[in-house]
């Protein structure tokens, strides 16, 4: 939940381009440091490198297509006819 939060607070200030990487840049070092992830002493840390990068991948890929639809549907126009149009013109 506090990872939602956090995008919808950082969304407005993300690029309009290549937002997955940027977004990845600024979120792996903070996933790196859960203690969930951490790796025993006996395991190298490029083990927790990798699967911080690999929930960032899948988690925010998935959080940005439901950013961006929700955003699409919420500025989508809908076109108000002020009567009935005719059949004769356009096909309903």
């Amino acid at each position: 939940n506090g990872i939602v939060t956090f995008f919808e607070k950082i969304a407005k200030h993300l690029p309009r381009t290549h937002v997955l990487e940027v977004l990845q840049l600024l979120v792996e070092p903070h996933l790196e440091d859960v203690p969930l992830l951490n790796c025993p002493e006996s395991v190298a840390n490029s083990h927790g490198r990798r699967s911080a990068s690999l929930i960032a991948d899948k988690f925010f890929r998935i959080l940005l297509v439901n950013h961006s639809t929700r955003v699409t549907d919420d500025n989508e126009k809908h076109m108000n006819y002020t009567h009935k149009p005719s059949r004769k013109h356009f096909p309903l």
